[in-house]
């Protein structure tokens, strides 16, 4: 294919010395061919180009919005064309008005009469120049993988390098200030003035097969000019995810979300709220979220989006400062990694709600997450601590405030279901009911009920010499707590104590005030448990045992670790930032395992309603109380049981631990 240089005037015919085949070095003049052969390879070879071009340009009317330049033309975005390709010959192309109008684009010496396109005052559909540029790249990089079409993509990239290519979008440019909107949302609102605009944002340039966005010009006028359309191609592999979600609004697709440690989120591929036009050369626009999924989840390696990026507001000169603080510091506060620990379980497939199950994150109550993310009010992006940051997504959790939500909302369900069963006289069914012990009825809440608990903000704070933590053992009456921590005392009588416990009982043989118990009457024991002395207090044998706070400080200042029982109703009390506490909860194992204890302990013909008894306490404490424990010990084993114990003491007094944030912040 031979190229000849544009000319200002009407082309002429070169010398025939300086035409040459493409890539060959023979010059043509030499054959000294007749002139009759000469002009049929001439109108031959021009026939081709034209064909070409009608087949890849003229036929999707895209063309036409390069010639609009009559007298009421449609707005068109500002534009211009770098040559990517220097090494090519430029093409000779020539531009002229017809009479009634039309614009005719001619290459080389020879008018392509099919292109030239009538500008009648807006009765015909114009397309707009992001799209034209779109489907040009795409004819080219389709040429571009097909084999022996290199001097096609050559030509038609020099198609719109051209200078009269370019003076004539320039051109046009001068006349439109702004640009129209098209149906993909491409473009800012055409209701302005257009004679107020001076430039407006630069399309893509094809370059190299590649879609690039071009920095955008600033504008004169009030109204921003929407951001300019880019091509993203980014490699997926198989049953990866990429990222991001999708929402449907007003018939388009937008990103919804995008997550972190995603594909998208590293590259950079596109923001929240940017509209999605194309899919590897389809149109999204019209489709449905549930479809589009379909479609990622089947595809795999190289994936093409056509992206419009979500237009920004510039803020009003009139706005409340107010207010911009605030969008500001919200923006801050969405950046700032947050440290929880989750006082609910929660398992995404038994969530009705959640947008996306395939990114939302199980956990467990106890579990410490990193929250990344805190813009969508709903929806938290978080890490579990552990896990690897740079190679894994993300997972959605739900927000406190959504999680409350949730639990109100099936309360009050709950709530009208019982009420319907109340009315209903019709069935007068005897149902069996579970009979509540009497420690369960009696158990209040700490503070609110469990269940509206959502997270606890905590920070990491490095073990301290001067004030070491005490270790609370919790769990159901029978369980093994006494036990064991009897055991864990004779162990170490060094670093390890208890606190001196109240009484109104009289001291018996061998017992020393303020050594084994603190001796007072029952006057003053009510005196003090009134005060709010105690942490902990009951009648046993009709006398009176209790714990004072005073006593476990005590034990801290000495430099001591301090060994305690509690029960989980006192739990609230000592859990404070002068005491700090480390609970563990002794879970009650399985009922043949607690018989068999029983049995190894010389304990016979103990009761099965007496070991459920345990089962359902332990139970009860710990749905109860559970987002007050900093760790289980399931008892199967005793000799188990009391290692583990061990290790725990170890850790809280070496290794950095996670404690609530309230407890720092003085």
């Amino acid at each position: 294919m031979e190229y000849i240089a544009a000319t200002s005037g009407p082309p002429s015919v070169a010398p025939r010395s300086s035409i040459h085949t493409n890539g060959f070095g023979i010059e043509r003049g030499s054959l000294r061919r007749p002139p009759e052969q000469f002009e049929m390879q001439e109108k031959k070879r021009k026939e081709q180009e034209n064909t070409f071009l009608r087949s890849s340009l003229r036929k999707s009317k895209k063309l036409q919005a390069l010639a609009k330049n009559g007298d009421n033309p449609e707005p068109m975005k500002v534009t211009s064309f770098a040559n990517p390709l220097a090494e090519v010959e430029e093409v000779s192309v020539k531009k002229s008005i017809t009479e009634n109008g039309a614009t005719r684009i001619a290459i080389s010496d020879e008018v392509i009469e099919n292109s030239e396109v009538l500008i009648d005052d807006g009765k015909q559909d114009h397309m707009q120049l992001d799209e034209v540029i779109i489907s040009v790249e795409r004819i080219a990089s389709k040429l571009s993988s097909m084999r022996g079409r290199e001097s096609d993509v050559a030509m038609l990239r020099d198609f719109f390098a051209a200078p009269p290519i370019q003076a004539a979008i320039e051109q046009t440019v001068k006349q439109n200030g702004k640009c129209g909107t098209t149906s993909s949302g491409i473009g800012t609102d055409s209701g302005a003035d257009s004679s107020s605009c001076t430039s407006s944002p630069i399309p893509p340039v094809i370059m190299n097969g590649k879609a690039e966005r071009c920095p955008s010009t600033a504008s004169s006028s009030s109204v921003s000019p929407r951001p300019n359309v880019k091509v993203v191609e980014v490699i997926k592999d198989e049953d990866s995810y990429l990222g991001a979600t999708v929402r449907n609004e007003n018939n388009r697709i937008i990103v919804g979300r995008v997550v972190k440690g995603g594909i998208v989120e590293k590259m950079n591929l596109f923001q929240e709220g940017d509209e999605l036009l194309e899919l590897n050369g389809s149109s999204l626009k019209g489709k449905q979220v549930n479809e589009i999924c379909d479609i990622l989840r089947n595809l795999s390696g190289p994936i093409t989006f056509v992206v419009a990026p979500k237009e920004e507001t510039e803020p009003e000169a009139n706005a409340d400062p107010a207010t911009a603080n605030s969008n500001s510091a919200s923006s801050k506060k969405s950046q700032h990694v947050q440290h929880l620990r989750a006082l609910f379980d929660y398992d995404p497939e038994d969530d009705v709600y959640v947008p996306c199950k395939e990114l939302a994150m199980k956990f467990g109550r106890g579990d410490i997450l990193h929250v990344l993310n805190t813009k969508d009010d709903n929806w938290w992006q978080a890490y579990r601590d552990g896990e690897d940051t740079q190679h894994s997504l993300a997972g959605l959790i739900p927000s406190s405030s959504f999680r409350q939500q949730v639990v109100l909302y099936a309360d009050e369900l709950e709530r009208e279901q019982e009420q319907k069963r109340k009315e209903c006289k019709t069935k007068k069914k005897k149902k069996l009911e579970v009979k509540k012990g009497a420690d369960e009825e009696n158990l209040p809440a700490i503070g609110v009920y469990s269940d509206f608990l959502t997270y606890e903000e905590v920070v990491l704070e490095l073990p301290k010499a001067t004030h070491r933590r005490p270790i609370v053992l919790c769990g159901a009456e029978g369980v093994g707590c006494l036990k064991l921590r009897d055991r864990l005392l004779e162990s170490d009588r060094i670093t390890l104590a208890c606190p001196v416990p109240y009484t109104s009982r009289p001291p018996k043989e061998g017992e020393f005030n303020g050594v084994h118990y603190h001796f007072v009457s029952k006057q003053k024991f009510h005196e003090e448990a009134k005060s709010g002395k105690f942490v902990e207090f009951g009648e046993y044998q009709k006398f009176w045992y209790g714990t004072a706070k005073k006593d476990v400080v005590n034990v801290i200042e000495r430099g001591k670790t301090c060994v305690m029982t509690l029960k989980a109703e006192s739990l609230g009390a000592i859990r404070s930032p002068d005491i700090q506490p480390h609970i563990i909860f002794i879970a009650a194992p399985s009922l043949h395992i607690l018989r068999r204890q029983r049995e190894v302990e010389g304990t016979f013909g103990v009761k099965d309603d007496e070991l459920k008894g345990i089962l359902n306490q332990s139970k009860i404490i710990e749905q109860k109380y559970g987002h007050l424990f900093d760790g289980i010990i399931v008892n199967i084993d005793f000799e188990k049981s009391f290692r583990e114990l061990k290790q725990i003491l170890m850790k809280v007094n070496t290794e950095p631990m996670w404690v609530p944030a309230t407890w720092t912040a003085c």
